[in-house]
């Protein structure tokens, strides 16, 4: 299907973020921020000849509770070889430990990705998509037992090759299709909204990134846009 008029996908996206903030504003993290636990319904109070869903967009609801947690609870850690899983957690998530905890900027990073996705109104999961799909592969040489073997493998990138590949849609392509504005969303999620100096601009005395906080600047971001 073409993409949805640009209004209506600045509305899906700061619906979807306001959704985190109130999960978060509950001291919850949802761990699983993507598109499979995003459903899109219709208002049953839709005036007449008015168009519906598909080619209107309805309102996001968010699923998939069942892993969600207080932000205060330690991580249990479960793993997942689900590469459309892991494609939408950050390369710091990928590397925490049995008790060490999921916090709320994982999730904002989810969404940034997901941001991405809105923006090209592809997904990262389908391999047909030269725009996406094809952006979370590499090709890895190997070793040919056999002449007629093939000299190269499809291999998922690592987490930071990813967060690289999506930092660089966010800032060469999605200015051209979003606009500026929601590139830096974009660009602020994936990087934690650190500073130029690295340091995070949103940290309470332990120097944990404050869930509502972090997610009240990503949605007056957002707000900022006017179409």
């Amino acid at each position: 299907m073409s993409r949805h008029p640009l209004n209506n996908r600045v509305h899906l996206a700061k619906r979807i973020a306001s959704g985190l903030f109130i999960l978060h504003s509950a001291d919850l993290v949802h761990k699983i921020v993507r598109p499979d636990n995003i459903v899109l319904l219709d208002r049953e109070s839709r005036e007449s000849g008015e168009e519906r869903y598909p080619w209107r967009l309805g309102e996001p609801f968010r699923v998939g509770f069942n892993v969600a947690r207080r932000a205060d609870a330690a991580s249990l850690m479960l793993r997942t070889e689900e590469w459309r899983r892991n494609i939408y957690l950050s390369p710091e998530r990928q590397r925490l430990q049995h008790g060490d905890h999921f916090r709320a900027q994982h999730d904002l990073y989810s969404l940034g990705v997901v941001l991405l996705e809105i923006s090209f109104w592809s997904s990262f999961q389908d391999s047909r998509s030269e725009n996406l799909g094809s952006r979370v592969w590499k090709k890895e040489r190997v070793q040919k037992t056999e002449p007629s073997a093939p000299e190269y493998k499809k291999v998922l990138r690592t987490p930071e090759e990813l967060r690289d590949q999506y930092l660089l849609l966010a800032t060469r392509y999605v200015p051209r299709l979003m606009g500026q504005k929601f590139a830096d969303v974009i660009v602020s999620c994936l990087n934690g909204l650190k500073d130029k100096a690295g340091t995070s601009a949103l940290e309470d005395l332990d120097g944990i990134v404050v869930g509502s906080a972090y997610l009240t600047h990503i949605i007056r971001k957002l707000e900022q846009i006017s179409l």
